[in-house]
């Protein structure tokens, strides 16, 4: 799967990836930075753009200069990356101790027998859904 993410509100690319980096594991494999000047402020703001690798997900995570313009930007992204785990309940715990919310309980996929499922919340915005394909691991923690 490849997916472009925005963190809101910008620029918080690098403070993303360094999030997804120490939280799920991501690893850096492309980074490039540029300067910009933004209307009404008299200094340069450096945004920035990553490619990482998160599991075999291939994910672009960016700065747009088109939200320097806006105040505030309550904008979510509309992807939900799809992980697999070996512990599903250890990747929700240290994700919600990173501050991560979790939407609603680990449960069992009732298309998909066996597998458990867990749906998170980044502090950037972005829903991550994550599931164990372990058959016979469904005893909550």
């Amino acid at each position: 799967m490849a997916a472009v993410i925005f963190p809101s509100p910008p620029p918080r690319a690098k403070e993303a990836v360094e999030f997804y980096e120490g939280v799920f594991g991501a690893q850096t494999i492309q980074h490039s930075s540029r300067p910009v000047a933004v209307f009404g402020n008299k200094s340069l703001i450096w945004l920035s753009s990553y490619c990482i690798l998160v599991g075999s997900n291939r994910i672009t995570v960016s700065d747009r200069l088109e939200d320097l313009h806006v105040a505030a930007v309550a904008s979510v992204p509309h992807i939900c990356p799809s992980l697999v785990t070996t512990d599903i309940y250890d990747m929700v715990a240290k994700s919600v101790a990173n501050g991560c919310v979790l939407m609603g309980s680990v449960r069992e996929d009732p298309y998909r027998p066996g597998v458990l499922v867990g749906t998170l919340r980044d502090p950037f915005g972005v829903t991550w859904s994550f599931y164990n394909r372990a058959i016979g691991n469904l005893k909550e923690k």
